[in-house]
C-alpha cells in the first residue's frame, strides 16, 4: 500500500508540478488556517488532461488523503478535464497558492453554485447531480466518490427564488 501511495503521490507531482492558479499567476500567497477558501487549479494551457476515470480517481485519493491525513475540509469540489475547483479550508496554513478568501456568505454561495453547474455549462452533463466528479451529488445525498462537509443554505424565505444565484 505504500508503494502504491508513493507512486500516486510521483506521479501528481508531475502532473501538477506546472500548474496555474488561474488568478496571481507568479504572485505568493498565504492561506490562513481556519479561513474558507474558493480555489481553481489549472492544467498548463487548459490541456484536457483529465478525461479518464482512472487519472480522476487519482485526484480523488490525494483529496482523500489529504482530508485524512492532512486536515482539509472539503465543502465544494468539482473536477473537470483541464481544472479543478475547491471549496475548502484547513488546519495547516500555506502558501504559493492563489485563493479567494469566502469572506461572506452571499459570497461562499456563489461560488458554491458556480461549481455546482460548472459541468452542465460545460455541457458534460445535463443535470448537475449526473455528474460523479463534483459536489452536486454531495449535496442531492446521492452515491459519490468524494465525502464532503455540506454546507447548510442560508435561511429564505418562500418568496426568495434562486437564492443561489444571488
Amino acid at each position: 500500500m505504500k508503494q502504491k501511495q508513493q507512486s500516486i503521490g510521483g506521479l501528481l507531482n508531475i502532473i501538477f508540478s506546472k500548474i496555474n492558479f488561474i488568478m496571481g499567476r507568479g504572485f505568493h500567497y498565504n492561506i490562513r488556517k481556519d479561513k474558507t477558501y474558493f480555489m481553481t487549479m489549472t492544467v498548463e494551457d487548459w490541456i484536457d488532461l483529465f478525461t479518464r476515470v482512472n487519472q480522476k480517481q487519482l485526484i480523488v485519493d490525494s483529496l482523500k488523503y489529504c482530508q485524512e491525513n492532512k486536515g482539509l475540509n472539503i465543502f465544494g469540489w468539482c473536477l473537470m478535464p483541464s481544472h479543478l475547483h475547491l471549496i475548502a479550508n484547513t488546519k495547516i496554513p500555506w502558501d504559493k497558492n492563489h485563493a479567494i478568501e469566502l469572506y461572506t456568505e452571499r459570497v461562499t454561495w456563489q461560488k458554491l453554485n458556480y461549481i455546482h453547474r460548472n459541468p452542465v455549462v460545460d455541457k458534460v452533463v445535463y443535470k448537475e447531480q449526473d455528474y460523479l466528479f463534483s459536489l452536486a451529488r454531495n449535496y442531492y445525498g446521492l452515491p459519490n466518490v468524494l465525502e464532503i462537509d455540506c454546507l447548510t443554505p442560508p435561511v429564505t424565505t418562500v418568496s426568495s427564488r434562486n437564492f443561489f444565484n444571488t
